[in-house]
């Protein structure tokens, strides 16, 4: 039986599924075991992946770590492990660019288990307006009240920047993706 040491975060969307598969009679009879350790999403922020890799056979990553990982030549591509086809089957059936967002260097370096977005959450019953709808609703809210959080943590930054300049319609760039290419409305050039 080969058997395989695997590590995801502790959330049940992190491991509630993976130890239901790996404890399914399906996989013992394949002849595979597969043992799931879990730590603190914030685990993965704060230790390098390489490190990671090097002491588990399966690791769940976020995407925002799939560079990181590709610096310390520490995974295998999906298109090595399962071949082309079965990866734009993935593609294919997997919801909206989640599996693109694994993508780095011509190739796939990690299945999606889970997708999330920036959202906002708001007590309605907190509240002198109604719930904002649009960016300056909720510019306007920080600014009347000082009650509007934006999680900046870790990684958060540099996401919330994207997702927000995506929702705008300027996507990053693809030779520099933390750089947008629009011009700004006083004539500058956001380059």
């Amino acid at each position: 039986m080969q058997r395989l040491r695997a590590l995801t975060w502790n959330h049940p969307r992190g491991y509630n599924a993976l130890a239901a598969a790996a404890a399914r009679p399906e996989l013992a009879e394949s002849g595979l075991a597969i043992a799931w350790d879990k730590q603190p999403l914030e685990g993965f922020e704060s230790h390098p992946i390489a490190d990671l890799c090097a002491r588990y056979d399966l690791v769940v990553l976020d995407h925002p770590h799939v560079g990181e990982a590709m610096a310390g030549d520490c995974l295998q591509s999906l298109e090595a492990v399962f071949g082309d086809a079965t990866v734009r089957t993935l593609e294919a059936e997997s919801i909206g660019p989640s599996l693109r967002s694994y993508r780095f260097g011509d190739a796939h370096w990690a299945l999606p288990l889970d997708a999330a977005t920036q959202v906002m959450a708001a007590r309605a019953d907190l509240l002198d307006a109604p719930v904002p709808e649009l960016w300056g609703e909720v510019v306007a809210l920080s600014q009347r009240t000082g009650k509007v959080a934006l999680s900046l943590a870790g990684p958060h930054a540099a996401l919330s920047f994207l997702s927000i300049a995506a929702a705008f319609g300027e996507p990053p760039r693809r030779r520099n993706r933390m750089s947008l290419s629009r011009a700004r409305p006083d004539g500058g050039s956001t380059n």
